[in-house]
């Protein structure tokens, strides 16, 4: 556990400690629960909150799609920050991601889950950059167009917490992506402390911060 402090404190807990032990430990994690038990990441959420009474809990899920990431998938996150880039595996990934988010809950006349989208690696090279952004936000907007939004209504009236595809023409919009340029110091750096200026400071990451507290009405 790490502890940074400044204006507040942030709370770093691994997944674990890798040694001799760890895939043995590993393989007999159970995330699904037993007849008449929380399931056990939720339940795991609200032992934090009962101890640590933390403002924000945040879980980051590794890439790819594996059973973590099914799970929080299913309504136990209040906000999901999908992170891709403009290759065509990422692009997969997100397609499916986004589907579950957005379009299957719609055919079973829920709102959509809530998301932001972020793009990752962009690249340094100015012109490449823009390049990169302006492709990967056109893509975004068809993918969610087709996977994500409802169509709009005939009538007038439209349901509360639901995106429709008119949506998508407002700055905020869950498909217009957050860019975070690659950043080598970022790569590799001893604790968090070493990086903690460059984040709070970085245009980028505080556009992704606003656009976060913005979804719970904070600033």
């Amino acid at each position: 556990r790490e502890h940074v402090t400044g204006a507040g404190e942030i709370l770093v807990m691994p997944a674990g400690r890798v040694d001799e032990e760890y895939l043995g430990k590993l393989s007999r994690i159970d995330l699904e629960p037993g007849r008449d038990q929380a399931h056990p990441v939720r339940q795991l959420l609200q032992d934090v909150q009962e101890e640590l009474a933390p403002h924000w809990i945040l879980l980051d899920v590794r890439a790819g799609l594996a059973d973590p990431a099914g799970m929080l998938l299913s309504g136990l996150a209040h906000l999901h920050v999908l992170f891709g880039t403009f290759s065509d595996q990422s692009w997969a990934g997100l397609r499916l991601i986004i589907e579950r988010l957005g379009a299957e809950r719609v055919r079973q006349d829920e709102p959509q889950a809530d998301c932001l989208l972020v793009q990752a690696m962009v690249p340094e090279n100015v012109e490449a950059a823009e390049k990169s952004k302006r492709d990967f936000g056109d893509r975004a907007r068809d993918v969610f167009v087709d996977h994500f939004y409802k169509e709009d209504p005939e009538a007038e009236a439209t349901e509360e917490n639901c995106w429709y595809v008119s949506d998508a023409e407002s700055s905020d919009a869950p498909h217009v992506p957050i860019p975070l340029s690659y950043t080598p110091r970022l790569a590799d750096f001893p604790s968090i402390d070493a990086v903690a200026d460059h984040l709070a400071d970085s245009p980028e990451y505080r556009h992704l911060a606003a656009r976060i507290l913005a979804r719970f009405g904070a600033s």
